[in-house]
This record gives C-alpha cells, sequence and structure tokens, in this order.
C-alpha cells in the first residue's frame, strides 16, 4: 500500500480526518447523523488536502497532477472499482433511475468513502490504537447498555429504546436484536484471538470479564445468524493460528467444544420463543426467508446480467408479488434478507461476481499480511487475526439478514476492513 507523501498542512488534515472517524466509530450504535456528517467533513478534508497538493506540485504535468486525486493504494482498489462500475452499469436497467442513483452515490459510494479514508489517515500505532480502543469501549458499553435493557429497565439507556414486549430480545440503541448482534460479532472475534494469543496468567483470567460480557449481550439477542457467524468465525480464528503455528494438539482442544455449541446454535432461540410465546413459534423466520428467498431468485432471472438497479430491491419485490401472487395478506415490503442474493438481484451476477472478488481480494492480502506479522512476532499479529476473523463472521451473518442496507452496519464493516488493512501493514 503506497503512502502519499505530505507536507506539515496536510499531515493536520489527517489528523483530522482521523479525529471524525474516531468521531464516528465512538457515536456508531447510536447516531446514523453523525456517521453521515464525519463522512461528509472526512471526505471535504480530503479533497482539500488533494488541492493543496496540487499546488505544492503546480509544476507537474497534467496526468501527474490527475494521480494525486487517485485514493490510496490497495489490494481492493481495482475491484472496488469494477464492483462501482457495475453498480452505475445497472442504474438504467429498471424504472427506478432516480431512486437507483441516490442508492448509489449516498449508500454503496459511502462504504467506499469510508475504507479510502480509513487507510489514509490511520498509519501510525498510536493511531491504531486509539481506534482499537474507542472501538472496544463503544463495544462494551453498548453491550452492557443491551444486557441491562434486557433484565431491568426494559429500555435502552441511551435512546430509550423499549425492548420488545412480543419479542423480548435485547437490541440497545439499534432498531432489531440482530442488528446489535451484527454489531458486537466483530468484537467478539476480535478479544478471542487476543486470548488465544497474547494473554497470560492473570491478565487472561481479567480479559474474560469483558470478553464474557460482550458475549453474553450477544446471547440476549438471540440472533441465530449472528451466533452461527461467531461459531465459524471461531472456527476461522483456530484454522489461522493452526496454519500458523502447525499445532494440532492444541486446536483439536479448541475445536471440540466449539462444536457442541451447534445444538445450543440451532435449537436455542426456537426453544426460547416457545417458551415465552409459543405461537412465535408457528411460523419460523426461515420459512419466511425461504419465501423471499425464492421470490429474489425469480427476480434475478428476469435480468440476471446487471439486475434491475442498486436500492430498487424493495419496490420492485412489491411489484413482483403485486404480479405474481393472488393474495398478499402476509406479504409487507422487505430487504431480501440475504446481502449477496440483494446484491445479485440489484447489480446481476456481473456485480456479485465482483462484490466477491472485493473480498476475495480482502482475505487474500490479509493472510499474507497475517503471515509476514507472524513471522516478524508483531504486535498487531493477533489484532489482525481477530479484526479478520470479525469480519468473517459479519459476512456470513449477511448471508441470513440485512447489514449491508444498515447505515450503522454497513459503516461498521468498512471501517472494520479499512482498520484491518490498515493494521496488517503495520510491522
Amino acid at each position: 500500500m503506497q503512502r502519499i507523501e505530505s507536507t506539515p498542512v496536510t499531515a493536520k488534515i489527517d489528523a483530522g480526518i482521523c479525529f471524525f472517524m474516531c468521531v464516528l466509530l465512538f457515536w456508531l450504535p447510536y447516531s446514523g447523523a453523525v456517521i453521515e456528517t464525519c463522512v461528509v467533513i472526512s471526505t471535504v478534508l480530503w479533497l482539500v488536502k488533494r488541492i493543496i497538493l496540487i499546488q505544492c506540485n503546480s509544476l507537474l504535468p497534467f496526468s501527474q497532477k490527475a494521480k494525486i486525486f487517485k485514493p490510496q493504494s490497495s489490494a481492493l482498489n481495482l475491484p472496488i472499482a469494477l464492483f462501482f462500475v457495475a453498480c452505475l452499469l445497472s442504474v438504467p436497467q429498471g424504472m427506478l433511475m432516480k431512486q437507483s442513483l441516490i442508492g448509489v452515490f449516498g449508500k454503496t459510494l459511502r462504504w467506499f468513502l469510508i475504507y479510502f479514508l480509513m487507510i489514509e489517515v490511520f498509519k501510525s500505532r498510536k493511531q491504531i490504537f486509539a481506534a482499537l480502543g474507542i472501538l472496544f469501549f463503544t463495544s462494551f458499553s453498548t453491550a452492557i447498555d443491551g444486557i441491562i435493557q434486557y433484565y431491568i429497565t426494559g429500555k435502552d439507556f441511551f435512546l430509550g429504546r423499549d425492548i420488545s414486549t412480543t419479542v423480548h430480545r435485547a437490541t440497545a440503541g439499534f432498531n432489531t436484536p440482530n442488528d446489535l448482534a451484527a454489531y458486537l460479532s466483530v468484537v467478539v472475534l476480535l478479544g478471542v484471538s487476543v486470548f488465544l494469543s497474547r494473554m497470560k496468567g492473570l491478565w487472561r483470567i481479567l480479559w474474560i470479564i469483558p470478553s464474557g460480557i460482550l458475549v453474553w449481550a450477544m446471547f440476549v439477542t438471540f440472533s441465530r445468524g449472528a451466533w452461527m457467524g461467531v461459531f465459524w468465525g471461531m472456527l476461522f480464528v483456530g484454522a489461522i493460528y493452526f496454519w500458523l503455528k502447525k499445532n494440532l494438539k492444541k486446536y483439536v482442544v479448541y475445536f471440540i467444544p466449539l462444536l457442541l455449541l451447534i445444538p445450543l446454535i440451532i435449537k436455542g432461540p426456537e426453544l426460547f420463543k416457545k417458551m415465552v410465546n409459543p405461537e412465535m413459534a408457528v411460523r419460523g423466520s426461515v420459512d419466511w426467508r425461504l419465501d423471499v428467498w425464492k421470490d429474489s431468485l425469480a427476480m434475478f432471472k428476469e435480468k440476471p446480467v446487471l439486475g434491475h438497479g442498486v436500492n430498487t430491491f424493495m419496490r420492485t419485490y412489491e411489484e413482483y408479488k403485486k404480479s405474481h401472487t393472488i393474495a398478499l395478506l402476509n406479504w409487507y415490503p422487505t430487504y431480501a434478507h440475504n446481502c449477496y442474493l440483494q446484491i445479485l438481484v440489484e447489480t446481476g451476477i456481473v456485480g456479485l461476481i465482483l462484490f466477491l472478488w472485493v473480498l476475495a481480494s480482502l482475505f487474500n492480502s490479509s493472510l499474507d499480511r497475517i503471515k509476514n506479522q507472524y513471522a516478524q512476532r508483531s504486535f498487531f499479529c493477533p489484532l489482525s487475526i481477530g479484526l479478520l476473523a470479525g469480519i468473517f463472521a459479519f459476512l456470513f451473518h449477511s448471508f441470513l439478514d440485512t447489514q449491508f442496507y444498515s447505515l450503522q452496519l454497513s459503516s461498521h464493516l468498512w471501517a472494520s476492513i479499512g482498520l484491518l488493512v490498515a493494521m496488517t501493514h503495520q510491522s
């Protein structure tokens, strides 16, 4: 990843962007307005920085000046650029061009702005540790908020959000229990990785307390998708450590207890629902999702190459149900509840392949860097492993829910990806 040379003025601008990205991480669970404000201000600062760099290099030819506006280089740049082009090409495919353009420039572009801002300004150990500290502190505070909401007050402490009376599950400041679980899953895996590698003696015992609170808050969301994501994320952590250390005996002992969690993941939420409200178990969320996925695949077949357009799923699904269903008694506007399937419907097979290329590039480049960090005995190695595993868990959960289409959670994902890429470039 190449670094853009700075001047004293641009260094101060970088510090400003870094500050606003930290503010974004701090307020992420509780304020979408703060997220949008931080992204807008940071983007403006980014543009000002480029203008100053051009003025400082006024003798360069135009072609060289134009390159100054290129974002910070990384292994993800090319697949991100091509995926964004696919999103643009999907716009005229449907009947909702204005809505689709808003989605491309108001939502999808924000993903990548956050990513590029993160990898450009988080350069030093101090900055990365500050971001990790804020991420952990906010996640820990949110976990406590969710536990208090579930067991004591019935309301979120910060926003006063009532816990649902029909589905008694913690949400903290998020709209749904699944959103809270998805948010926490990243930090849970980060904690697991640190526990496995760095913690010794008393520190390891003390680390169990905050980690246990995070896990318990995830538990009272009763989000089976998030549980499964963390389960596979823990297997992923173990697989990376085994790949690095080749210590089979140690990690067999690690893997076996995880397998015992499978029955709890599969049956736990349904048993809970039956105890609280038997009527909730009549038609499970799995059956409902399967119906939506079946309709989504039918929509994909109508426009398989470039899709129906970004940000059009809900309206397109509404029209599809009207034309293909006689009775709409049990239907309401919805997302696909499978982020990858929704990308397939909105941007076609071209868009989905390019998006998967973005993710493949992330994992491939990160694992290469983690291997180098391990060889150098870098302090960042377990942190990089944990954050990569947390992203893996988040992405797995996205097969079953709507994380990519939540302002808070999509920002959380791309800020975490940006922080991971910045971290893996630390020795």
